[in-house]
């Protein structure tokens, strides 16, 4: 892992104990990565790890570049969170309880309303 993305980890530590991420779920870091306590975002336990060699081969693959940090740390949150849903399903798939697998794709690192606004040019 990087010093940028370490660096990264601890502001955004810092700013979410302060609340200064306003509708982020609450994140610890950890020497791995970042956890998180949320039961909304982990439905199957308390908390679970990013994987930041996942992170920063998304970016390379998709060519992501962003505006500056603060950008860059609002998508690799919810880059977090889509990981994690999409493992979740995975495992739900292998224990065949739905139909199909889940994967990573360019838009990995947009939450569901902002693929809708800017992807499908939903009016909400």
């Amino acid at each position: 892992m990087n010093s940028s993305v370490l660096f990264a980890i601890e502001i955004c530590t810092f700013c979410m104990c302060l609340g200064l991420v306003e509708g982020a779920p609450t994140y610890t870091t950890t020497p791995v990565g970042i956890t998180s306590p949320d039961d909304t975002v982990a439905p199957t336990s308390k908390k679970y790890i990013c994987d930041f060699d996942k992170w920063e081969q998304f970016k390379i693959d998709f060519h992501k570049t962003f505006a500056n940090d603060d950008d860059e740390f609002k998508h690799l949150l919810i880059f977090c969170d889509n990981l994690h849903q999409i493992q979740h399903h995975n495992e739900l798939f292998r224990q065949k309880k739905v139909g199909f697998k889940m994967g990573l794709n360019q838009f990995s690192d947009m939450t569901n309303l902002e693929f809708q606004r800017k992807i499908l040019g939903a009016q909400i």
